[in-house]
C-alpha cells in the first residue's frame, strides 16, 4: 500500500508526499503496517502524531517484485537491513503457518547497527524457536554498544560461506534494504556464483 499526507515544501505551498509501506499483517477490512519514525521523515512524523480514530490517506495494493511459490524452493535465504526485514514477516507467517505444509529452509540474516535497532526482534525469536528445524535467525550489528556476541560488520563473503547454502536452483535469495546495501548484497552474491535469476532484490 502507499500512504500519503500533504506536507509543506515552501511557505504558503503544499504537496502530496508519497511514501510506499508493505503490511506485515492483513485480513477483511484490516491491515497491520510496521512505521519507523525519522527525526525528518514527513510521512512517518505525520503517522506517530495520528490520534485514534483519525484518517490517513492510502491506495493500493501494489504488485510486489516477487511471488512467492510454496514448494518451489528448498532454500530461502532473506538478507534484511533496518526497515527492509518488513516485506518477510508476512512470508515468514506464509511459510511457517500452522496450515503450511512447505519444508522450505530459512535463513534470514537482519542488518542494524545495535541490538536496541533491530525490528520485530520478539516475533523472530518466536518463530525461529517454534521452527528451530526450519528458521534459522542471524543479526549482524555494525556498531554492537554492549560486546554483543554476535556477528559484527556489513554483509560479506565470510557470512555467505558460513551461513548461506550453496548457490543452486533450488535456492533462492531475497534482499530488502537501503539501495547501497541491495547493490551491496547482490554484488558479493553474483561473485560467490549465485546467478541473477537466484537473487530477488526489492526496493524499499
Amino acid at each position: 500500500v502507499c500512504g500519503g499526507t500533504r506536507a509543506p515544501r515552501q511557505p504558503g505551498k503544499r504537496r502530496l508526499v508519497i511514501r510506499s509501506y508493505t503490511p506485515i499483517r492483513t485480513g477483511k477490512g484490516w491491515l497491520t503496517l510496521l512505521v519507523k519514525k525519522y527525526s525528518d521523515g514527513v510521512v512517518s512524523s505525520h503517522i506517530f502524531g495520528l490520534q485514534k480514530g483519525a484518517e490517513l490517506l492510502m491506495r493500493g495494493p501494489v504488485e510486489g517484485e516477487f511471488a512467492y511459490q510454496p514448494g518451489r524452493y528448498q532454500n530461502l535465504v532473506i538478507l534484511a537491513a533496518g526497515t527492509g526485514i518488513t516485506p518477510f514477516v508476512g512470508l515468514l507467517d506464509t511459510i511457517l503457518g500452522p496450515d503450511s505444509k512447505d519444508a522450505c529452509i530459512i535463513t534470514l540474516l537482519t542488518f542494524n547497527k545495535t541490538k536496541e535497532d533491530i525490528l520485530m526482534k520478539d516475533t523472530l525469536v518466536d518463530a525461529s524457536e517454534c521452527n528451530p528445524q526450519q528458521l534459522k535467525v542471524v543479526h549482524i550489528l555494525s556498531q554492537p554498544t554492549d560486546g554483543t556476541a554476535a556477528p559484527k560488520g556489513r554483509f560479506s563473503p565470510d557470512h555467505i560461506s558460513e551461513f548461506l547454502p550453496p548457490p543452486g536452483e533450488s535456492t533462492h535469495v531475497l534482499v530488502c534494504g537501503p539501495p547501497a546495501f541491495n547493490t551491496h548484497c547482490k554484488a558479493l552474491l553474483q561473485a560467490a556464483s549465485y546467478m541473477p535469476s537466484m537473487i530477488t532484490v526489492l526496493e524499499k
